[in-house]
């Protein structure tokens, strides 16, 4: 859905925006002698909402919210019922500065530098929960609950067709029923020079 960049709230701070919503579902059956073993339904909002905005001074910004939910059933004996529920959400934006640098020399041609620098930071939040049943009779339980969030800034630089580089961090911390919280801290960069010959 474009144009919605007119909506009142955006219009204030958007040049152009989409709106993106998609949706899938999936069935699946198994037979054993014409009796029904197992059945298995997936449903599919991803994303249930897509925003994706380009704002003043040439910064982008990408949102998305998805759910997926599956249902799996099987039958023989204990009638069982597993239950999954995956959110996410996502948030990134973008901004690319470009510039240059000149460095006089004495006696000899001034020196141009031309650069590049692209500064990026996405946001992360994740949650999903299992609930499951051994017999129709029973209440669906809680058997596992898990959420995550990261966050990861990241800047890439281009100096010239031949040297580039980038450093980035990334933190995250994530909560499992069963295993507890853990925290994982990440640090990088990176220089790539083009040799020629």
């Amino acid at each position: 859905w474009s144009g919605v960049e007119q909506w009142p709230l955006i219009k204030a701070v958007s040049r152009s925006a989409t709106l993106e919503h998609a949706f899938a579902g999936k069935e699946t059956r198994a037979w054993k002698d014409d009796v029904l073993q197992s059945s298995k339904y997936t449903a599919s909002s991803s994303p249930l909402a897509g925003l994706s905005m380009t704002l003043f001074k040439g910064i982008s910004v990408t949102s998305r919210y998805s759910i997926v939910s599956s249902f799996d059933n099987r039958f023989g004996g204990i009638n069982s019922t597993r239950v999954k529920t995956d959110r996410t959400w996502t948030l990134s934006s973008n901004y690319a500065h470009r510039g240059g640098l000149h460095i006089p020399i004495f006696f000899f041609r001034d020196f141009d530098l031309d650069n590049t620098i692209n500064f990026t930071l996405t946001i992360d939040f994740s949650e999903s929960i299992t609930r499951e049943r051994n017999d129709l009779q029973y209440e669906l339980s809680t058997t596992d609950e898990r959420k995550s969030w990261k966050i990861s800034p990241r800047i890439s630089y281009s100096f010239s067709q031949r040297l580039t580089g980038g450093v980035w961090y990334e933190y995250r911390d994530s909560h499992s029923k069963i295993v507890g919280r853990k925290v994982d801290r990440d640090f990088g960069f990176n220089i790539n020079l083009t040799i020629q010959g």
